[in-house]
């Protein structure tokens, strides 16, 4: 089973292939399609099995090949694609909780060691940070003094 879902990808892989020449050569305004038709070299089994299901169907149809493969593989590209980026929010949330759990862990450790939590209330930056909220609130007193000596001198 996965050998005949591989032979058939790779059919319509090559089918693809033609489509996308027959497409250049109508852009191209080239009217006989027989030029695409034609096997490569390289890939002259798959061509060959791929030129007697076009010519099966090409009987039924007009002279272009039919290119229900490239919908196929368009159809196939928007699933792997919402795929991933399921796949990928599904990643992130589950790091995103993580990550919080971990938080909550390390914080409620902290809140537990009242030794550790006095030396961060009580630590130089927190002293030094009151220290600078006083100075703020010195020099906007100032300035407040300032401004109110200045508007009584110009009375």
């Amino acid at each position: 089973e996965p050998l005949v879902r591989r032979l058939y990808l790779e059919r319509s892989l090559y089918i693809c292939q033609e489509c996308r020449k027959g497409f250049y050569y109508y852009q191209h305004g080239f009217l006989n399609t027989s030029s695409f038709d034609k096997p490569t070299d390289t890939n002259e089994q798959m061509s060959n099995t791929a030129e007697q299901f076009r010519l099966n169907k090409n009987s039924l149809s007009s002279e272009f090949p039919d290119c229900r493969e490239v919908v196929l593989f368009s159809r196939l590209i928007r699933m792997i694609d919402a795929t991933s980026n399921a796949l990928r929010q599904q990643i992130m949330n589950d790091e995103a909780r993580r990550l919080e759990h971990y938080v909550k862990q390390v914080l409620n450790e902290i809140s537990n060691d009242p030794i550790r939590l006095k030396k961060l209330i009580t630590g130089r930056r927190v002293q030094l940070a009151e220290d600078l909220s006083r100075t703020r609130h010195i020099q906007e007193k100032l300035e407040e003094f300032i401004s109110a000596l200045k508007a009584g001198e110009q009375l």
